[in-house]
């Protein structure tokens, strides 16, 4: 516990500080690399907590609009309680409550809206139409 109360300062501080110009990773995806992927991965496989993507599918079934899921996700962040929790009970009994992180506002959103995003639905891809030849090329040997 006191290791996840470090990282999570860690991670505050870090992203406190001004970010450099150069970065282009979106700050929410920066913060959950700082600090929540010490225990969330973002798929399976898992040993600290649950993976992020399966997080945010909860989240989505939980939640109407993405204004509402995200609300939800700060207010967990801030002050995990299980009443409060859109994962399965077997998920709390075997990981527990997180620890709340101090993170300022801004960044709970940014986070979030990042946590938000991994659980939308794959783009459709579009099939070839109906009787069009598909290219295969074969390397010459």
């Amino acid at each position: 516990m006191r290791t996840i109360r470090l990282l999570a300062a860690a991670g505050a501080a870090f992203l406190a500080s001004p970010m450099q110009a150069q970065d282009a990773t979106p700050n929410g995806e920066l913060t959950y690399r700082v600090v929540c992927a010490a225990c969330h991965t973002l798929n399976p496989p898992y040993e600290k907590a649950p993976p992020m993507t399966h997080i945010a599918r909860h989240y989505r079934q939980a939640f109407a609009t993405e204004a509402e899921g995200v609300e939800a996700i700060v207010q967990w962040v801030t002050k995990p309680e299980v009443a409060r929790s859109k994962m399965p009970a077997h998920a709390i009994e075997r990981f527990g409550l997180m620890p709340a992180f101090p993170l300022p506002e801004a960044q709970l959103r940014d986070v979030a809206k990042y946590v938000w995003s991994l659980g939308a639905p794959a783009p459709a891809t579009a099939a070839p139409a109906a009787g069009a030849a598909t290219h295969q090329h074969n390397p010459p040997r």
